[in-house]
């Protein structure tokens, strides 16, 4: 790692996102993934989440493809946590099927508060 790698990798936040980590923690208990299973995929959040910090508008150093932002994979948090769920299951030999998986997150969205109900628990709060 040359000095300005090193430089920009001291400038990369410690923790890029607190919700994605709990989620995969609930998602690995509610599955009851082994703890290995679960630091595994935490683990392949952060390398990735560090690469696309890193190789954020150019050319990664190991081949000649640019990195692209716009790809599903780097807009949605869901589908990374997901992603990185199974590929764990699969690394750590713990079969789960993809469905189980996909079930655990649409339990994660029915049961999330949307803005409309923070709202309205806001304003009903400030009525007391």
């Amino acid at each position: 790692m040359n000095d300005e790698q090193h430089e920009e990798a001291s400038l990369l936040p410690l923790v890029p996102n607190l919700a994605s980590i709990h989620y995969l923690r609930q998602a690995g208990a509610m599955l009851e993934l082994p703890v290995r299973t679960t630091a595994t995929a935490i683990m392949y959040y952060h390398q990735f989440n560090r690469f696309m910090l890193l190789n954020k508008g150019g050319k990664p150093s190991r081949n000649d493809r640019f990195v692209d932002e716009s790809l599903p994979l780097n807009t949605s948090e869901e589908l990374l946590t997901t992603t990185c769920l199974h590929l764990a299951c699969k690394a750590t030999d713990v079969p789960r099927k993809v469905r189980d998986l996909v079930n655990v997150l649409s339990s994660k969205r029915r049961h999330s508060p949307n803005r409309r109900d923070i709202l309205q628990n806001a304003v009903v709060a400030c009525y007391r």
